[in-house]
């Protein structure tokens, strides 16, 4: 028995790291093509429900969750896109991947007006939402953390104290990924846009570069230990704090048991955190095949239906942990919230929207690009700011011109 659980799990890992040649060549008029991000939810098990329930073959490829937008705008290039993606919502407003346009039949009437507005540009449908919140939280262990930390100087004054044991940190996260730095612009009061426009060279961009740094700086993070890293660390109780999204909330508290503690995102000083939330949609990119393939387009809207099923929605939350799109699974769950439960609710209602704009893809890029230079100390903050809306506005304004 056991080495036939080791071999399922390893041809599933190889089905999932496998290039994607391999995994969408053998194709045919009942074939579905399916990429996602494996670091965050393992989708597979329902994939295998959909196919069971519809007799339509799904071929999936995963992908590490910092790669999966590099390999679609390659694949883009390669017109070799798959057949739907399963990514973050601001993925659907980047113009080289061109999601299709949908209509409202594709959208189950009981999935909420936020999260539709998710996935919406300038009144078009672009993809369908299917896990909601998708927000940043604080995870902490409870056998390494008595009271968590409610702001940073907490945190920095448990630093001294509780970092005896060297062979376990303080916290960790995604230090390099711009989204996790995006809690500490909102704190200053930031907005990457504003009035749809680029809003990158400011003085709250400048505050939060300068405390973001310095948190490396200190020592207090690593900011050379990814998003796997990290989470790694955590789940082997080597770090009593992981920075993370509620994504991870499934694998923690698999790791940790009763020892998985949630709170809130630090304060900076009276300023509260505010980490964006969004929805993971499952888009269809317009390749050849999604535009003029009646069957295929019929087999991706049943596929589209099946996500959004209440059944399939009660499926996820119980084995993915994942926040549901369906207002009646949200409510179900809410009735036997736990303390981690209210946790992650109170950290979204506090939460900001994730600005629903095609500049987004290219905002990202530019503050990932000006704090790197600012990290190496190739530019000082003001010269780094600048230069990340130097690089943003011209990006968008040759964007508009396409």
């Amino acid at each position: 028995m056991l080495i036939r659980a080791w071999l399922a799990r390893t041809i599933l890992l190889l089905m999932l790291l496998c290039p994607w040649q391999s995994v969408f060549s053998q194709t045919s008029s009942n074939t579905i093509t399916l990429a996602f991000g494996y670091e965050n939810y393992d989708f597979a098990p329902l994939i295998k429900k959909f196919e069971l329930q519809t007799n339509i073959k799904v071929n999936i490829a995963g992908y590490k969750n910092d790669l999966l937008k590099v390999e679609l705008l390659q694949r883009a290039k390669n017109n070799s896109l798959p057949d739907a993606v399963i990514v973050p919502a601001d993925f659907l407003g980047i113009k080289d991947i061109g999601f299709l346009t949908l209509s409202v039949d594709w959208i189950n009437p009981n999935v909420g007006k936020t999260n539709l507005m998710a996935v919406s540009h300038r009144q078009q449908i672009k993809g369908v939402p299917v896990i909601a919140g998708n927000h940043l939280l604080l995870y902490y262990n409870k056998a390494l953390v008595k009271q968590p930390a409610r702001s940073w100087v907490e945190l920095q004054q448990q630093k001294q104290t509780l970092n005896s044991d060297k062979q376990i940190d303080l916290i960790g996260w995604s230090y390099n990924e711009m989204f996790w730095f995006a809690p500490f612009l909102n704190a200053f009061g930031g907005s990457p846009l504003a009035n749809n426009q680029v809003n990158l060279n400011t003085a709250a961009m400048r505050q939060a570069m300068t405390f973001y740094h310095q948190l490396a700086k200190s020592g207090l993070v690593n900011e050379n230990c990814d998003y796997e890293c990290s989470s790694n660390k955590f789940t082997q109780q080597q770090l009593r704090y992981v920075y993370n999204g509620v994504w991870a909330y499934g694998l923690y508290q698999k790791a940790l048991g009763d020892n998985l503690g949630i709170t809130r995102l630090p304060a900076i000083g009276k300023r509260p955190m505010k980490p964006y939330f969004s929805v993971h949609a499952l888009g269809f990119p317009s390749t050849l095949s999604n535009k003029s393939n009646k069957k295929l387009t019929d087999n991706l809207k049943q596929l589209a239906l099946f996500f959004q099923s209440e059944a399939t929605q009660l499926a996820m939350w119980q084995n993915l942990n994942s926040l549901p799109v369906h207002q009646n699974v949200m409510q179900q769950i809410l009735l036997n919230a736990d303390d981690n439960l209210q946790a992650i609710i109170r950290q979204l209602v506090d939460a900001e929207p994730m600005p629903n704009d095609l500049a987004m893809s290219i905002v990202w890029e530019a503050m990932l690009k000006g704090n790197r230079r600012y990290w190496a100390d190739v530019f000082d903050v003001n010269q780094a700011s600048r230069y990340m809306q130097h690089i943003a506005t011209k990006s968008v304004e040759e964007l508009s011109q396409d």
